[in-house]
């Protein structure tokens, strides 16, 4: 998989119809991962943050979480939400928000959930 060459385009056109953009689970996009300035431009260009709760759970891999991590302690998340497709999926997350870490990590994260 790779970046698209059109989303600081998609998300400057989008903004101009009055649209919020938001990226889904930008953790996840492993060709960002190399290039973390990458994520401040689209945050500077007014692009919201929905991270994987699992990312954090390492659901999806060391580097992921690795990301998730640096991207809340950067404070660049402005949502949190899953991507629940299996009985998997439930079985993590319910693991995960019986450790404390799952707490200590969103507990100071300036999140917009609340505002939905």
């Amino acid at each position: 998989m790779a970046s698209s060459p059109y989303l600081q385009q998609v998300i400057f056109d989008l903004k101009l119809l009055g649209l919020q953009p938001i990226l889904a689970h930008p953790e996840r996009y492993s060709y960002y991962h190399s290039n973390f300035n990458f994520y401040t431009e689209l945050k500077e260009r007014g692009c919201l943050f929905q991270l994987n709760i699992l990312s954090l759970a390492g659901y999806y891999g060391g580097s992921v979480k690795k990301i998730a991590k640096k991207l809340l302690k950067n404070e660049m998340i402005d949502f949190v939400g899953t991507d629940m497709h299996h009985q998997n999926h439930l079985n993590s997350l319910q693991a995960f928000a019986k450790q404390k870490d799952f707490y200590k990590m969103l507990k100071d994260a300036p999140l917009l959930n609340a505002t939905l």
